[in-house]
């Protein structure tokens, strides 16, 4: 806030105040109005991270991570084993009878 009244006081108009800072017209105005000062907001997860996306993999039958499927055991792909294990998922095989699955939801 005290960056945005230095501004203001240079002589940079409002709308170049938004267009240095990033924050709303009617933002400026508000904070060079004297309203008190905005309150730090919680950062949200990411769905791209850990905290909003689920910790099993969910894949079906390629033969690019499924080798082949023992007795209900599977075989997974070296390269694909070792991204799972390297960002914490679990895998898992979709099978037909469980359904579709759900894309783009967590």
């Amino acid at each position: 806030m005290n960056h945005i009244r230095g501004l203001a006081a240079q002589g940079y108009s409002i709308r170049r105040i938004a267009e240095e800072t990033g924050i709303a017209r009617n933002t400026i105005r508000k904070y060079l109005r004297g309203s008190p000062e905005p309150v730090p907001r919680r950062r949200r997860t990411s769905k791209l991270d850990h905290g909003g996306a689920s910790s099993v993999l969910l894949t079906d039958r390629m033969k690019s991570v499924l080798l082949t499927m023992e007795d209900g055991v599977p075989q997974w792909n070296a390269r694909f084993a070792d991204f799972a294990a390297s960002t914490g998922f679990t895998t898992r095989v979709w099978l037909p009878t469980e359904g579709k699955p759900r894309v783009g939801r967590s």
